[in-house]
C-alpha cells in the first residue's frame, strides 16, 4: 500500500524537488567550505605539545584558616554542634543506660 501512495505524481514531484533542493544545499555547503578554510588541518605530531600554565591561584581569606584571630571572644554560631555519628552514638548509650535505669528501679521498688 505505501508503495502505491509513492507513485502517485503528486509526490513523484514533491519528492523530486526535495532532492534537488538537497543537492543544490550540498554543492553549496562544500564550495562554502573549500572558500573558507583555505588552509589543511596540520597532522597532531606536527603540533608543539601544549605547556602547562596556571589558570587560577588559590587564596585563601585570612580569617579562614584560624577564625578565632576574627571572631575574638564571640563563639561561632554552629560550635556547639556534634557531629551526626556523635548524636548517634550517645543517642545510643543513652537508650541503654535508662532501660537499665527504669530495669533498675522499677526491681527495687516493688
Amino acid at each position: 500500500m505505501l508503495c502505491n501512495v509513492l507513485t502517485v505524481p503528486i509526490f513523484d514531484s514533491s519528492i523530486k524537488s526535495l532532492l534537488d533542493t538537497v543537492k543544490t544545499s550540498l554543492s553549496r555547503a562544500l564550495r562554502d567550505n573549500d572558500l573558507i578554510y583555505h588552509h589543511d588541518v596540520p597532522a597532531s605530531a606536527s603540533l608543539p605539545p601544549i605547556q602547562e600554565t596556571v589558570l587560577a591561584t588559590a587564596t585563601v581569606p585570612p580569617g579562614l584558616p584560624d577564625p578565632k584571630i576574627v571572631m575574638g571572644s564571640m563563639n561561632p554560631l554552629f560550635s556547639n554542634l556534634i557531629g551526626w555519628g556523635a548524636r548517634q552514638a550517645i543517642s545510643k548509650h543513652f537508650r541503654v543506660y535508662f532501660s537499665q535505669d527504669i530495669h533498675f528501679f522499677a526491681r527495687n521498688l516493688q
